[in-house]
């Protein structure tokens, strides 16, 4: 799977593309029934858990008539959530402190920075998605 960026470095688009990678990485209903991704990034967070429904309302614009940004990344992000929803693992969000992240703060600032970022491959940029700006973290799982 490879997420298109078209040159686009952020660190709001380097934040989506982990969420992204990460839960594309595996079919993870076949190893639990729920994920919870940890993550300080209120963009992230918000727009998973508070704002999603109201844009896909207004047809991807804000309540205050602006496009949403990285439109393409959250309908992403949003149809791999459902995918993973309908095999029956749900997928949560957890808004982690800044202070527990600054590792992968600056990992995703790398990411963002890098002239290279025209596309992510989840096997090309692994370490970014697990050591990078958002985690999986599992009750039931442990990663070695």
């Amino acid at each position: 799977m490879w997420v298109e960026t078209r040159g686009r470095r952020s660190l709001l688009v380097t934040e989506l593309v982990a969420v992204i990678q990460a839960l594309a990485y595996e079919n993870w209903w076949n190893l639990f029934d729920k994920l919870v991704i940890a993550t300080d990034s209120e963009y992230v967070v918000q727009g998973c858990t508070e704002r999603y429904e109201t844009w896909v309302m207004l047809d991807w614009w804000t309540p205050r008539g602006r496009r949403v940004s990285n439109t393409d990344l959250w309908i992403e992000l949003m149809e791999l959530i459902d995918v993973l929803d309908y095999h029956g693992c749900a997928v949560e969000f957890w808004k982690i402190p800044r202070r527990w992240n600054s590792k992968a703060d600056a990992a995703a600032k790398r990411a963002a920075a890098t002239a290279r970022a025209t596309a992510y491959s989840y096997s090309a940029n692994l370490q970014t998605v697990f050591m990078g700006h958002t985690s999986i973290v599992s009750p039931t799982y442990h990663y070695p």
